[in-house]
């Protein structure tokens, strides 16, 4: 098949996924400008990255351009093909908000364990690991003295999301067991911590998730996107605790080598991938608010995975170093963005970490997505979930 023909069955694909059809009479038409920013072209072909090695918002063209809180390709089908959408989503849900969690701690304080593998990663050296040792061993009494509650952690988000019949996509981190960055999380999943009034430890955490409904799957370790024996460890190492597979992936720090990062998805058959997105922002950095099975510019395949964009991320709307947002600002951007997917009965996937629902602007902030989400007709899914609907729907002369 010519590389012409492909891209043409390509765009029908995801046409015919974002507007719930199953089949195309004749071929749908994309812009190149549009195209190439769906499989991240510019990506591909600019070298340039911020100082952790990553595609950040200033260098798209559609944050040049101001449309990036605009899911353009969405909106380019809604307004030429005039396809009344429908069967796009379960049970009639005009459209998904796919929730997501990235554990990277169990708890607001960390074990002792946590704090010596902290310790461990650092590396530093002669003065500096000195006191670094002395204020390491200081604060541990102290820690353990509280205990490691997740009463407004993980516990939290469990009784919020059963209280809007919510499915969530729990990602644990595997610490490495080689090749560690500074930057990786420092849990293990012997690790205890006091969970309904009792000890867990992070293994038996991940069990309990499953059993009351929602996915659990990888949050891969820094040097895992660009190493498959690491990618694969750390699947494997999940997949052992819970005696079956998973399906759903996201890098920690969204670590992501468009270049290397996807092949490696692909070969160690996650199902579904929800990487893509930005640390800084928020908005749709491939002009969509559809799933969508990932087109690798290397091989110039369309790989078996699908990708849900991420769109939303606690830490982007409140950090120092990204937007800095107030509460009502943040509400009132979000809002705005959901409107968006709502409009063109998209998928807008959402992001918050467990450990910082201590701060009351991020649970409140979270349970009005929620609250607001589910009035107006929002499928509350999992990744998992996500995954298994799309993959029902008939794809276009699929192969999958």
């Amino acid at each position: 098949m010519t590389l012409d023909l492909v891209k043409q069955k390509y765009i029908n694909e995801i046409y015919s996924q974002s507007v719930g059809v199953h089949e195309v009479h004749n071929d749908i038409d994309l812009p190149d400008e549009l195209f190439n920013l769906f499989i991240r072209k510019e990506e591909f072909d600019n070298k340039i990255r911020d100082q952790w090695g990553l595609w950040e918002h200033p260098y798209s063209d559609n944050y040049q351009r101001g449309k990036l809180w605009y899911p353009e390709i969405n909106k380019f089908f809604f307004e030429n093909y005039k396809t009344n959408f429908k069967n796009v989503w379960p049970d009639n849900h005009k459209f998904a908000l796919c929730i997501t969690h990235d554990v990277d701690q169990i708890s607001e304080k960390k074990t002792f364990c946590e704090k010596a593998r902290l310790f461990n990663n650092r590396r530093v050296s002669g003065q500096k690991k000195i006191e670094a040792m002395l204020k390491t061993l200081a604060s541990l009494t102290k820690i353990n003295s509280y205990g490691c509650e997740t009463e407004k952690t993980i516990k939290w988000l469990l009784d919020t999301e059963k209280k809007y019949e919510a499915s969530a996509s729990y990602l644990f981190h595997v610490y490495p067991s080689k090749k560690k960055s500074k930057y990786d999380c420092t849990y293990s999943f012997s690790d205890t911590y006091k969970f309904n009034k009792s000890k867990i430890n992070v293994a038996d955490l991940c069990k309990e998730l499953k059993k009351q409904g929602h996915d659990v799957g990888l949050h891969g370790s820094i040097h895992s996107g660009t190493d498959y024996d690491i990618m694969a460890y750390e699947k494997d190492f999940i997949e052992n605790i819970l005696e079956e597979d998973i399906v759903s992936l996201r890098q920690h720090y969204l670590n992501f080598d468009i270049r290397k990062t996807p092949g490696i998805i692909n070969k160690c058959k996650f199902q579904i991938d929800s990487t893509l997105g930005f640390n800084r922002n928020i908005g749709f950095r491939s002009g969509i608010c559809s799933p969508y099975r990932w087109y690798d510019c290397s091989t110039k395949k369309i790989l078996d995975f699908i990708e849900a964009p991420l769109i939303i991320q606690d830490a982007a709307l409140f950090s120092s170093t990204a937007l800095e947002f107030n509460l009502n600002m943040a509400k009132s951007t979000v809002n705005k963005i959901i409107n968006q997917v709502e409009k063109y009965y998209g998928c807008c996937t959402i992001l918050f970490h467990p450990h910082l629902f201590v701060y009351a602007e991020y649970r409140e902030l979270y349970e009005s997505i929620l609250e607001n989400a589910k009035k107006n007709g929002a499928w509350l899914c999992s990744l998992e979930q996500l995954n298994s609907h799309w993959r029902k729907k008939k794809i276009l002369n699929g192969d999958n």
